[in-house]
């Protein structure tokens, strides 16, 4: 299922691609390599072991996921030539992932609700503003709330993108920005959804006049 909406800024008009896809939940299981990318985020990753969403705290996805029969697979996407107005490439890149990731927490946590299921976020936990891992190391203050990423479960996420919708991700190297931003999430349930599901939920979510199916039918 794809949709197109714009999301409005005080200086643009955003146009972003969303696409879902339900699948079984153990099909993922192909893409978990625990190790492989904890030790990434271990050698890379400023936020190993500084919050408790993240490597080494967080569990592998088979563990995370062996209570749920399916997973509904969220893709957010938009253009970097709709952040003309930013004049920095790198700020290009920011200012775009930052309005995808808010888009889509919001919208994963509607699904996860609607779904009576666990949603798997974009990056690490943006609850708390220190995370308490850095300050006291004491427990999360929202475990209710903390939600998991699919990296720090150990899925290889690049390959889900291009395996499932077809969409390579791409990143900013040499100072040169790639010609769209990505993030993805997903949403593990026990309800089965067909096409015509998915399309309620959305259309529930975002105003009708607001979003535009895309060759769904």
């Amino acid at each position: 299922m794809v949709f197109d909406y714009k999301h409005k800024t005080p200086s643009a008009d955003i146009n972003i691609r969303l696409s879902l896809k339900s699948i079984c939940a153990d099909e993922l299981v192909q893409y978990e390599n625990k190790y492989r990318f904890s030790k990434l985020c271990e050698r890379q990753c400023v936020n190993y072991d500084r919050k408790w969403s993240c490597p080494p705290h967080s569990p592998a996805y088979t563990d995370y996921s062996k209570n749920f029969r399916y997973c509904l697979l969220i893709l957010l996407s938009c253009r970097l030539s709709d952040f003309d107005h930013v004049k920095s490439g790198y700020m290009k890149v920011k200012t775009s992932n930052s309005i995808l990731k808010s888009q889509s927490d919001r919208l994963t946590r509607f699904l996860e609700s609607e779904l009576a299921g666990r949603m798997l976020s974009n990056g690490s936990c943006r609850l708390c503003k220190p995370c308490s891992k850095k300050t006291s190391g004491d427990k999360c203050k929202k475990p209710e709330k903390l939600r998991y990423s699919m990296e720090s479960l150990g899925l290889n996420v690049a390959g889900i993108s291009q395996d499932y919708f077809n969409h390579p991700l791409l990143w900013y190297k040499n100072k040169t920005i790639p010609q769209y931003s990505t993030v993805v999430s997903a949403v593990l349930t026990n309800k089965p959804l067909q096409n015509g599901d998915i399309e309620s939920l959305i259309m529930k979510y975002f105003p009708a006049c607001k979003i535009n199916p895309v060759n769904n039918h």
